[in-house]
């Protein structure tokens, strides 16, 4: 047992070991230098190499792993400094590059790519200074804004506004490209303003806003919208009557019912009766009216 405990430790330190006996008796201390470098250690990792390399009475090349380490790390810098900019990670530099020109100054391009993008999304929704705040007076934020309203500003998006009567930032739009927008609106408008889609929303009790329509169709998308609330209401008065009807109809039929109450629910039924099929005359107008 004690045999055992003594071989786990022994593993155990030669697994926490930096460098191994063979890495330590090469003779490449600037590729191990260089390697630290690119994945991020501090130059503090030599000790821990000194430390390894000491059980085999080796010492490290410094001069050669220091001039590896600085070209790792300069790349990994550089490249960390591009991606964390690109991500808009502020005061996110890694220990090893916090002192880095390299970073600062490939972070400082990653940013403006960032800050272009911010611009675009922006743009695309037309949303002014809606980007990270730092970014707003950054030129490339604002040619990312332009680029995103262009997609914003096309007659397909006028008309996707439309036909859901959203309100809309055509205002935004460059003058050239306005018109294209509002055509395209209009269009859209027309969709939603029709007879039947105002019918559908009075069933739905959706977005009603008659002032994007033409004045030539507002007057009949209102009355549409009043129809369809009328419909749904009939169609569910309908409905409770049909289930008042079945249970009277089956009260009647029971032969345990008394002459007297069934005379009652006779009459009750020819009442409900009359009341479901007026209901279903100005269903079947409405019906006329829509087109369906």
């Amino acid at each position: 047992m004690k045999y055992f405990c003594f071989l786990f430790v022994i593993t155990l330190i030669t697994a926490c070991a930096s460098l191994s006996e063979k890495e330590c008796k090469g003779d490449n201390w600037f590729e191990i230098g260089k390697k630290d470098g690119l994945r991020g250690q501090t130059s503090s990792r030599i000790n821990n190499h000194k430390e390894a390399c000491a059980e085999y009475g080796i010492t490290p090349n410094l001069d050669s792993y220091k001039v590896g380490y600085v070209k790792g790390r300069k790349s990994y810098c550089t490249s960390k400094g591009m991606s964390n900019g690109k991500l808009g990670k502020e005061d996110s530099a890694p220990r090893s590059c916090q002192e880095s020109p390299l970073y600062k100054m490939s972070f400082k391009k990653g940013y403006k790519v960032f800050c272009k993008a911010e611009g675009v999304k922006a743009g695309t929704a037309a949303k002014q200074d809606s980007g990270r705040e730092n970014c707003l007076a950054m030129p490339e934020y604002k040619s990312g804004f332009s680029k995103g309203l262009r997609s914003y500003c096309t007659k397909e998006n006028g008309v996707s506004h439309g036909r859901g009567a959203k309100e809309h930032k055509a205002s935004l739009c460059p003058s050239s490209l306005r018109s294209k927008f509002m055509r395209g609106y209009q269009d859209g408008a027309v969709v939603y303003c029709g007879r039947m889609n105002g019918f559908k929303i009075g069933q739905e009790k959706g977005s009603f806003r008659p002032s994007v329509c033409p004045n030539v169709l507002r007057s009949d998308f209102e009355a549409a919208y009043q129809k369809g609330i009328e419909y749904k209401s009939l169609q569910e008065k309908i409905k409770v009557l049909d289930s008042n009807l079945k249970d009277l109809k089956v009260k009647i039929s029971n032969p345990d019912t008394s002459s007297d109450l069934k005379a009652y629910l006779l009459k009750e039924l020819g009442e409900k009766g009359v009341e479901k099929r007026s209901l279903e005359v100005r269903r079947t107008k409405i019906e006329g009216f829509i087109g369906i």
